[in-house]
């Protein structure tokens, strides 16, 4: 996809759609002039890619953080497919080919811990740069807190995996939740899922989750982790009757105690 017009253009990863992703997406609006706001992303996590073994995982689907992005008030969604060729782009083609070129971003709004290209290379200093000379307007939004803890997907991601969902809760600005089906009275994830990283702390908890239809009745249950040969596997015990198939969405409550 390109945009053929000027766009107020959002720039990161926005793993989780959290609290500081949404408040850059209404800044973008706010100080926008009018102009479309669009979203410029990766189908995945660079770590997933560049981190060690690529086992780094994602908060949310591809397709779910389309829909909260969308929810949160942007007009497209330019998702970019992660691949070491990409990671390999140089800064400032990056900058020329894809915020230029590609999205003709007017405004570009980042968070204060953006970076971009070849092993991160562009910082904000170059990209304050690279804007004055093609006469974008850059925001940076500032750093945001909740309970002494900066927000960021990392840390979103480390509350989930340590069995806290309470507090990446309050991060996200919503319940976490993942997508996944309903097979036979069971609950299995959908394969295509990549499920948050397993910790110790998160294979031995046990959480109360809401299996949620397309209906939105809701089921309580109980699920845990199991790392077995195969890799982390989610495993969901329902408490109530489900139906025999259908999609569904598991919503995260509070841990309610050891396996």
């Amino acid at each position: 996809m390109t945009v053929s017009s000027g766009t107020a253009l959002v720039l990161g990863t926005f793993d989780g759609v959290h609290i500081a992703h949404t408040a850059l997406v209404k800044e973008a609006a706010a100080s926008g002039q009018g102009l479309r706001v669009t979203a410029l992303t990766f189908d995945k996590v660079p770590g997933s890619v560049l981190g060690k073994n690529g086992k780094e995982r994602q908060i949310l689907t591809c397709e779910d953080k389309v829909a909260l992005l969308r929810r949160a008030g942007v007009g497209d969604v330019i998702v970019l497919g992660f691949d070491k060729v990409l990671s390999s782009m140089e800064a400032e083609d990056f900058f020329k080919q894809m915020i230029l070129s590609r999205c003709d971003a007017r405004i570009l709004a980042v968070g204060h811990d953006y970076r971009f290209g070849k092993g991160g290379r562009g910082d904000l200093p170059l990209l304050e740069r690279l804007c004055e000379e093609a006469g974008i307007d850059l925001m940076v939004l500032d750093e945001m807190s909740i309970d002494g803890a900066r927000i960021s997907s990392t840390e979103i991601r480390r509350r989930i995996c340590s069995g806290e969902p309470g507090a990446a809760a309050r991060m996200l600005g919503r319940v976490h939740f993942l997508k996944a089906t309903a097979s036979a009275g069971r609950i299995v994830p959908d394969p295509a899922i990549e499920l948050p990283p397993a910790t110790v702390k998160f294979r031995t908890a046990v959480f109360r989750t809401m299996p949620v239809f397309s209906d939105y009745d809701g089921y309580d249950s109980i699920f845990w982790v199991d790392d077995g040969p195969g890799g982390p596997t989610l495993k969901v015990e329902a408490e109530g009757v489900l139906p025999s198939e259908g999609e569904l969405y598991l919503l995260f409550g509070p841990r309610s105690g050891p396996v």
